[in-house]
C-alpha cells in the first residue's frame, strides 16, 4: 500500500482523538518522575509501580507484536538465568516486565497524542531525563572549572556516579543541534529553541567530563541528517548552518582559550593513557565476549567486569537465549527504522530517528543494562513508537 505522506509539520493526526483522562494523567505523572529520579535508590521500586500500572492500563488495548514477543523471551530469561547465576538480588522482578510494558507505552503514546504533543513528549522526555545531571554540571562549572579532573559530579544524598553513566544519561540531548537546524529550516521557532537548549546542556555536561562517546554522537548525528533531508535546498541549508555553529564555538574557544586549553589537555590525558592497562579496551572486551558465548551458554564472568555492550553484557550475564532474544528484537527495530528512513519530508519521523542513533550509539559502547536499566527501557518505548507510527504512516 502506498505510504501517505504528511508534508506539513504541524498538521495533526491522532488514532483517538480522545481528551486525557485522569488515569493517563497519573500514568504520565508517574512516568515522569521515574525518568527524572534514574539515579535515586528509590527508583527502581517505582519503575516498577510504573510498570505495572503500564500494563493493567495498555495490556487490553495494545496488541502484541514480534518485537513485544521477543523482548518478554528476552526479560524473562535475562532476570531468570541472572538470578539463578546470582547476578540478580530479589530485585530482578524489576527487568522482567519493564522492556514490554515501556515498548506499549510507547505505542500507546502514539496512538493517543496529535503530532505536535508526541514531539512535546519527546523533548519533556528528554529533558526530565537529563536535568538532574545537567544541574549537577552547571552548578560544578561555577563554582570550580569547565572541565571535570575526577570526571564525576557531586550530587547531594547520591553515591558517586561514572562519567560514562552521566554521559549516557545525557547522549539523547546531543541529537538537538540538527534538530535545530531543521526546525530552522521548517520554520519552527519554539521548537527549534527547545532543541537547542537541549543540546547546549547536553554539550556542557559531556564537555565536563571529557566524554568521548558524546563529541561521535554529534558528529554522526549531524552527518545523518545530511543524507535524510530529501531536497538539495535543505542540505545546503543543514551545511551552511552547521558550519556556522562550529565557527561560533570555534571563536568562542578562542576567545576564552584558557577553557579551550583545559578541554584539549583533558581529552589529550584520556587519550595518552593506554586503554589496556586500564582496562577499556572495548574491542578486545567485545572478541572475547563473541569466544565465550558459546563455551559458556549461560553467562560468565570476566576479571575487567563489563564487557561495554549492551547485548553482549547481556550474554555476560544470562547467556545465549536472551542474548539471541534481544538481537531479534533489535534488528526488527532497525527493519522499522529503515522503513521510516524511506519516508521523507516528516519532521517526526526525523526526531526519532535521530533519537535511535543516539540510542544506539550508547548501548553500543557502554554498559547500560547494569548501569542505568531505564535507558535501554525508553529505547523499547522509541521502538514502540516507532512501530506504531509506521503502521499509521503505512495503513
Amino acid at each position: 500500500m502506498t505510504p501517505i505522506f504528511i508534508n506539513n509539520m504541524n498538521k495533526p493526526f491522532s488514532l483517538n482523538s480522545s481528551r486525557i483522562c485522569f488515569a493517563d494523567k497519573f500514568l504520565f505523572t508517574l512516568f515522569f518522575i521515574v525518568v527524572s529520579s534514574v539515579f535515586f535508590p528509590w527508583h527502581v521500586f517505582i519503575k516498577f509501580f510504573l510498570c505495572l500500572v503500564i500494563l493493567a492500563r495498555l495490556l487490553n488495548k495494545i496488541k502484541l507484536d514480534n518485537t513485544a514477543f521477543w523482548l518478554i523471551v528476552f526479560s524473562v530469561s535475562y532476570s531468570f538465568i541472572g538470578l539463578l547465576n546470582g547476578s540478580f538480588t530479589l530485585l530482578f522482578f524489576s527487568y522482567i516486565i519493564a522492556p514490554v510494558s515501556f515498548y506499549l507505552l510507547g505505542k500507546y503514546v502514539v496512538q493517543k497524542f496529535s503530532y505536535e504533543i508526541i514531539i512535546w513528549f519527546i523533548i519533556l522526555t528528554v529533558l526530565f531525563l537529563e536535568i538532574y545531571v545537567c544541574l549537577g554540571a552547571l552548578l560544578e562549572m561555577r563554582s570550580d572549572s569547565l572541565i571535570s579532573i575526577t570526571r564525576t559530579i557531586n550530587f547531594p544524598y547520591i553515591q558517586e556516579i561514572k562519567a560514562t553513566l552521566l554521559g549516557t544519561v545525557v547522549s539523547l540531548g546531543l541529537c538537538g543541534l540538527p534538530v535545530f537546524i531543521r526546525c530552522l529550516i521548517t520554520s519552527n521557532k519554539v521548537k527549534a529553541w527547545a532543541f537547542l537548549g537541549l543540546f547546549v546542556l547536553s554539550l556542557l555536561v559531556i564537555l565536563h567530563l571529557s566524554n568521548r562517546t558524546g563529541l561521535v554522537v554529534i558528529v554522526v548525528c549531524l552527518a545523518f541528517s545530511f543524507m535524510y533531508n530529501p531536497s538539495k535546498q535543505n542540505k545546503i541549508i543543514s551545511i551552511i548552518v552547521s558550519i556556522f555553529a562550529i565557527s561560533l564555538l570555534y571563536e568562542v574557544g578562542i576567545e576564552y582559550d584558557y577553557l579551550f586549553e583545559d578541554f584539549l589537555n583533558s581529552y589529550e590525558k584520556r587519550n595518552s593513557i593506554s586503554a589496556l592497562d586500564t582496562g577499556g579496551d572495548r574491542t578486545v572486551r567485545w572478541i572475547d565476549a563473541f569466544n565465550y558465548l558459546f563455551f559458556y551458554p549461560f553467562g560468565w564472568e570476566v576479571n575487567y567486569g563489563r564487557i561495554h555492550n549492551y547485548w553482549l553484557d547481556v550474554a555476560r550475564v544470562s547467556g545465549i537465549i536472551p542474548f539471541f532474544a534481544l538481537v531479534i528484537a533489535t534488528f526488527e527495530s532497525f527493519i522499522v527504522f529503515y522503513d521510516l528512513y524511506k519516508i521523507k519530508n516528516d519532521f517526526l519521523i526525523f526526531i526519532m530517528l535521530e533519537l535511535y542513533i543516539c540510542f544506539f550509539m550508547s548501548c553500543m559502547v557502554e554498559p547500560i543494562l547494569e548501569g542505568i536499566s531505564t535507558y535501554t527501557y525508553l529505547f523499547c518505548m522509541l521502538w514502540g513508537m516507532q512501530r506504531e507510527y509506521l503502521n499509521y504512516k503505512l495503513y
